[in-house]
């Protein structure tokens, strides 16, 4: 469990709805101004990522 175990994605780019990565951008500004680091914010969105991609 936690941090080295979670990832972060989404279901966005429906039409009528924000671009994908402003979206992100929002979630992930609202994950540090909740005060994960920025490391953490860049193994939920790379690193263990990274990780299930390689398989």
């Amino acid at each position: 469990m936690g941090i080295d175990n979670t990832i972060i994605g989404s279901d966005l780019g429906q039409k009528n709805n924000p671009f994908p990565i402003d979206s992100y951008e929002h979630v992930l500004g609202q994950l540090l101004d909740a005060g994960v680091s920025r490391e953490d914010v860049r193994k939920l969105v790379a690193v263990n990522t990274g990780r299930v991609l390689d398989g």
